[in-house]
């Protein structure tokens, strides 16, 4: 074994492999794929393989209790403070790496603040997008839109989500 700067890695093997000759190394260059063809057998195998790995999956989302058990952790996983915390965290990085840059024309709708009041508690936040307002309180993205989109025909700009408990209200385009 060599220790080598990682730049050098390559030059390295290339070293060795001219040095040694291994019989066992099908590439004759290192760090390249260049002219390395896989075997009939290899491409056999790999289809093979890669048919049944389809079928199963086939077979598996086909399968109600797979689904059924699938929605059931993923409402879970949603459900826990942990992960919606980790993904809010994720949601605002992403919002302050886009703020100040201007969107291509045409790149879809610029992000509304969203203000809800938990009427349970009186807590009012604002977020900076429907995704992180609907992350907050549980729901998806577009059941918030949907609505929006509903109460914005009847001229209402306010809408209530999960049974009356979230006052949500659009307050500006970004």
């Amino acid at each position: 074994m060599e220790y080598c700067a990682a730049e050098k890695a390559i030059e390295r093997e290339q070293h060795y492999l001219d040095l040694i000759q291994p019989e066992y190394n099908i590439l004759k260059k290192a760090g390249s794929l260049l002219d390395f063809k896989h075997s009939e057998e290899t491409k056999a195998k790999f289809k093979i393989r890669s048919s049944k790995q389809s079928e199963h999956l086939k077979n598996l989302h086909a399968n109600p209790e797979y689904q059924a058990n699938r929605l059931k952790q993923l409402k879970k996983l949603h459900q826990n403070p942990e992960y919606k915390a980790k993904r809010l965290e994720q949601l605002k990085r992403l919002n302050l790496s886009q703020r100040g840059r201007t969107r291509p024309e045409g790149a879809g709708i610029s992000s509304v603040s969203i203000e809800v009041i938990d009427t349970l508690t009186n807590q009012t936040t604002v977020y900076p997008s429907i995704s992180e307002a609907a992350l907050a309180i549980g729901v998806g993205k577009s059941s918030i839109g949907m609505a929006f989109k509903r109460q914005e025909e009847k001229g209402v700009a306010t809408i209530l989500m999960k049974k009356n408990r979230f006052k949500i209200t659009k307050l500006r385009s970004i």
